[in-house]
């Protein structure tokens, strides 16, 4: 996934709000490949117009995981000998 994904699905997965740049003319073809991966429910619409899009349970796991993966450790070398600081 690009950040730009990444993004939009931890949007969706926890808000019911419009994504703010949802006019965006990729962000239609990113929410449907994200239904077809089986990340999201089938798109709905809303009463007030808006397409309501829910996390799957596949999706809530992906959720899960990416809020489970730790952050890389930074390691910083001296350039001189190639010791860590």
């Amino acid at each position: 996934m690009t950040p730009y994904e990444i993004e939009v699905f931890i949007h969706h997965a926890c808000t019911e709000g419009p994504h703010p740049r949802s006019h965006a003319p990729i962000y239609r073809e990113t929410v449907e490949q994200m239904v077809e991966d089986g990340l999201f429910t089938q798109l709905l619409p809303h009463p007030d117009g808006l397409t309501v899009i829910r996390p799957t349970d596949k999706g809530l796991a992906f959720l899960q995981m990416l809020k489970n993966t730790p952050l890389p450790d930074v390691v910083h070398i001296d350039p001189r000998n190639g010791e860590p600081l």
